[in-house]
């Protein structure tokens, strides 16, 4: 699994959603590089690491055999008009991506510590 944050998300969908609307993409390979556009808006918003191997970190998160492009055809040749939400959705699931929402990470942290018994005013002394 690979996290990724959350707010990359939409920036990648929107991307995608402006390069769907600027080519009409035809087929499942133009549709891929639709996606291919909003990933890379994702890399150069990340680390270098991972920027310049996101694809590869996908690919590997998802254990997949083959390419990313060639494991995503099938699903994306099924598209008649679909949305960069929709392409992405088919890419979270291949490559198990979990996408993290930053400003939320302190409330759920709490929240696992509270399920485990922890509350705040205990450890007082």
């Amino acid at each position: 699994m690979i996290e990724l944050p959350g707010s990359l998300r939409d920036l990648i969908t929107r991307r995608i959603d402006e390069e769907i609307e600027n080519t009409a993409p035809k087929n499942a390979l133009a549709l891929f590089g639709c996606v291919m556009a909003g990933l890379e808006v994702a890399a150069e918003e990340l680390d270098e690491d991972v920027g310049e191997n996101l694809v590869t970190r996908l690919e590997e998160s998802g254990e997949l055999e083959q390419s990313l492009a060639k494991s995503v055809n099938s699903a994306f040749s099924a598209f008649r008009e679909p949305s960069g939400d929709e392409l992405m959705s088919v890419i979270d699931g291949l490559c198990e991506v979990a996408w993290i929402d930053e400003d939320d990470d302190d409330q759920i942290a709490r929240g696992f510590m509270e399920s485990d018994g922890y509350d705040e005013e205990e450890d007082e002394y």
